[in-house]
This record gives structure tokens, C-alpha cells and sequence, in this order.
């Protein structure tokens, strides 16, 4: 009964976050010129206004992105020794404490088992990875003026803004986003990493800073 409970409440939650993001799943709707003087945030490449341009890549922002990259290899190498280790240890324990009669011994086995563990998951880092990969080697990121909302989504947010909108699961620009409605916002072109969040008066609210990612 708990399993049937459990098994029907993760499909109304995935029912929800499907419902959220059918209907909050796009750019807000930006009707009014926007209040804030900054031509270069509001002006794209043939002169006409829009909620995002993109801008030249800069030193600090590539060291933003080279950093996210690098906190998920040292994450994902902890979990994918730490799983290895658990299915040798369990062989090699069994096979030292229920010795088999015939001589088959459970190692081996529980040894196959670990590295295909291991592919598997770095396979998945590395499929999940490419988008900042990608930003990595980019020449230019977003920056974003305009009304925005934050949207509960279960095991995230969903990020709205003038005219696009992203899941976002960190969760430093969730605190600095939290309370505003109206920011500028430079993010990655493909992962969509927020660099820096400014609130209407330009003052900078969030700082994505290499040293503490």
C-alpha cells in the first residue's frame, strides 16, 4: 500500500511540473519599454530593442564556466569511486564470509558489476556535461533586461524571463532572484549558468565567483 501511495504521488508531482512547464514554460510576455538606461542591454545587432543580446565572452566568465565543469568532475569522481568501492568490498566480503562449497566465487562477478557501474555513470556525466562543455569553448553569453519570475518546479525552478525561460537548480541565484521582478541577467548560452544578476537599479545582487564554486 505505501509503494502504491509513494508510486502515486510521484506521478501527481510529475503531473504538476508537466503542468507548470506547458504553461510557464515560455518568456514572460514584455509589452512596456523597459525603465532601465542601458543601451547596450536593450540593443541588438541591427538596432532594434530586445530583452537579450549577446556580448563578447570575457576572462572571468570563462573561468565561471571552467569552474562549474570542474566542481562536477571532482563530484561525479567521488561518487563513481565510492560505488566501485562498495560492490568490490561486497565481493570480496562475501566471498570471505560464505565461502562456497563448489569454489564459484562472487567477486568476479560483483567486479563486472562495479566497472559497468562506472561506465555507466561516467557516461551519463559526460552526456549530462556537454552543454557546459559547450559554453566553455563559446565566444559569447546572454545578458538578459527584463521582468522576471521564479517558478517552483519539484527538485528545481523554473526561470522566467523576457523572452526565454530555464530550469535553474543552484541555489545562490534562487536566493538573489527570489524577491525580484525586474533584473539583468547574464547567463551561458547552452548551460544556462547565471555569471550575474543586477536588480532594477544596477546594483549587482549575485556574482557567480570561480574561487567558490
Amino acid at each position: 500500500m505505501l509503494a502504491i501511495l509513494l508510486l502515486i504521488r510521484r506521478i501527481v508531482l510529475l503531473l504538476m511540473t508537466g503542468w507548470r512547464l506547458a504553461t510557464k514554460g515560455r518568456g514572460i510576455t514584455q509589452r512596456q519599454q523597459s525603465p532601465l538606461h542601458d543601451a547596450n542591454a536593450r540593443q541588438g545587432p541591427t538596432g532594434a530593442i530586445t530583452p537579450t543580446i549577446e556580448l563578447p565572452i570575457t576572462p572571468a566568465i570563462s573561468a565561471g564556466v571552467a569552474a562549474q565543469i570542474a566542481r562536477g568532475r571532482r563530484t561525479i569522481k567521488i561518487v563513481i569511486f565510492s560505488g566501485m568501492a562498495f560492490f568490490l568490498l561486497l565481493g570480496g566480503g562475501v566471498d570471505l564470509a560464505v565461502p562456497s562449497p563448489s569454489g564459484v566465487k562472487v567477486f568476479p562477478y560483483l567486479a563486472a558489476v562495479s566497472l559497468g557501474y562506472g561506465l555507466f555513470i561516467g557516461g551519463v556525466w559526460l552526456i549530462a556535461s556537454r552543454l557546459l562543455r559547450r559554453d566553455l569553448v563559446a565566444f559569447t553569453y546572454f545578458r538578459t533586461v527584463g521582468p522576471v519570475e521564479l517558478v517552483r518546479l519539484h527538485g528545481g525552478y523554473l526561470l522566467r524571463l523576457a523572452d526565454r525561460a530555464f530550469t535553474l537548480n543552484a541555489q545562490a541565484p534562487v536566493a538573489a532572484l527570489r524577491n525580484l521582478t525586474w533584473a539583468t541577467v547574464d547567463h551561458s548560452l547552452h548551460a544556462h549558468v547565471i555569471f550575474e544578476v543586477r536588480d532594477r537599479s544596477g546594483r549587482t545582487v549575485y556574482c557567480l565567483e570561480p574561487a567558490k564554486v
